[in-house]
């Protein structure tokens, strides 16, 4: 099983993922990236509120804003906007500001992050959203379908995308709400995505496809896997390997890769090894431009990336250049 931000079920009746890569392999993070250095681990609303056993569960890591405004797991820090934060004394969640100045004390039993005047909350146990005051609006026959829980213990509501949040129904089934409550996309979906430059991945009858935030379709339901769309490119899976398709579904990189990851700053990391896994960058046209050959590889984040090579970690431009040496191992798992 490749565990790493595959876009599927994962053995989950209900689940939403944020991905990062199409066929990843065993890597369980790639930096850290958050200032507590904290991994990501995703579970189901369902499954979290049920206590169901999770037989396996995704790992992904949060990248302050290498997604060209896009942040997966909504924890990109902006100093005009309000931030959700965890208790050390009661372990509820409130909200400060980009000074640090609480806003809203710490009640939520889970928190997300606002777009405009709204976040999503689970308050005493109910599902809603919050304005600036605090006050609560509650969900109406539907759940926030994504929670992710940290390492640290602290855990998030997720899913979001371009103001529309993923939400599931009591029948298991996903759509969209927006910011103010109501459902913008109806549940009909076997999972769903968030959305990014203007398109969400769902599931439908076992493939998985693309709609608009009208919840229109617009790429077919044909792929095993996907991906979000990144530099106008998301991978996907067909005929066991993965390429890349651009918004209009066009297959623009072919499916050649044993393990593909999004388009940050242009380049991507990707392999076509079958047993070891070594990682090479390519460009939105498929061209191999940091040959590299790494054990273990990161998305470039201005202009760097952080890659492994025998054993050693280093931190490499654009070019493939080295920049500097970060020591031995420094990718979970490795």
């Amino acid at each position: 099983m490749k565990t790493r931000f595959l876009f599927k079920s994962f053995l989950l009746s209900f689940s939403v993922l944020v991905l990062a890569g199409c066929g990843a392999d065993k890597k369980t993070a790639e930096k850290n990236l958050h200032e507590n250095d904290t991994l990501l681990t995703e579970t189901s609303v369902q499954d979290t509120l049920t206590n169901n056993s999770i037989k396996e569960a995704p790992i992904s890591y949060a990248s302050n804003g290498i997604l060209s405004n896009i942040d997966p797991l909504n924890k990109i820090k902006n100093s005009d906007s309000l931030h959700p934060f965890q208790s050390t004394v009661n372990g509820k969640y409130g909200y400060r500001n980009g000074a640090g100045k609480t806003m809203i004390k710490a009640k939520f039993d889970v928190a997300g992050n606002f777009y405009g005047n709204s976040a999503p909350v689970i308050y005493h146990g109910k599902h809603g959203f919050c304005d600036t005051s605090g006050t609560v609006n509650y969900c109406n026959g539907y759940l926030f379908a994504t929670l992710v829980s940290e390492l640290s213990g602290e855990t998030f509501i997720t899913g979001a995308g371009e103001g529309l949040i993923a939400i599931t129904d009591k029948k298991g089934k996903f759509g969209f709400a927006n910011y103010t409550g109501k459902i913008s996309i109806a549940c009909a979906y076997d999972n769903a995505q968030y959305f990014s430059e203007g398109l969400a991945a769902v599931k439908k009858k076992g493939r998985y496809g693309f709609i608009d935030t009208a919840g229109k379709t617009a790429i077919d339901f044909k792929y095993e896997e996907v991906n979000f769309f990144s530099n106008n490119r998301a991978c996907v899976k067909t005929a066991n390997k993965y390429g890349y398709i651009d918004r209009q579904g066009k297959l623009v990189i072919p499916a050649v890769y044993t393990h593909t990851y999004f388009f940050s700053e242009g380049l991507a990391y990707a392999s076509k090894e079958e047993s070891r896994t070594y990682y090479f960058y390519i460009d939105t046209s498929g061209k191999t431009v940091i040959k590299g050959l790494f054990e273990e590889a990161a998305p470039f984040e201005n202009g760097k990336a952080t890659v492994q090579k025998n054993g050693n970690c280093i931190e490499i431009d654009k070019t493939g250049k080295k920049l500097k040496y970060l020591g031995k191992h420094c990718f979970e798992g490795c």
